[in-house]
């Protein structure tokens, strides 16, 4: 069975009104990187904005590499409280999340990893820096140069 294995990040910069994500695939050997930023208004949701994003674009992305599992790694609560919840959200973002990981389950073995954000996970740490760099957060010039290198790569043997 493929599996890809996704560790996840969102992030939101309230200086310049942008929110981001930073998803890393690791499937095959190989490491595929899934980012990007958006300054759409929804600033209010914080981080979770990011965070849900980037696990909708990290699935889609296991999908076209014809994924069957996906094992979410995330230190966001909600990403797994929301995907598994039978409840009526009144957010949109919340909704939007939500019904996109039911219909996901239909065609998807899908697991969810919850650890403690900042604790030393090298490849949670890669996400975390890679979704502040999409957001325009201050960077050591070493973690934007790190960020530059995995955004031109987009993929990397392992």
């Amino acid at each position: 069975m493929k599996t890809a294995e996704i560790y996840v990040d969102g992030s939101h910069n309230t200086e310049n009104n942008t929110y981001g994500f930073g998803a890393i695939i690791h499937m095959d050997g190989k490491k595929y990187i899934v980012c990007d930023k958006s300054e759409k208004n929804v600033l209010r949701h914080g981080s979770t904005a990011g965070e849900y994003w980037g696990v909708i674009r990290g699935i889609s992305a296991a999908q076209a590499l014809n994924a069957e599992r996906v094992i979410i790694y995330f230190d966001c609560a909600s990403i797994e409280k929301v995907a598994k919840s039978n409840k009526k959200y009144k957010p949109q973002i919340s909704y939007v999340y939500n019904r996109y990981m039911k219909e996901k389950e239909k065609e998807l073995i899908i697991e969810f990893v919850k650890f403690k954000g900042h604790s030393g996970n090298l490849k949670h740490n890669e996400a975390d820096t890679l979704a502040r760099y999409m957001t325009g957060s201050k960077l050591s010039e070493n973690k934007r140069k790190m960020c530059e290198d995995m955004i031109r790569g987009r993929i990397r043997e392992e």
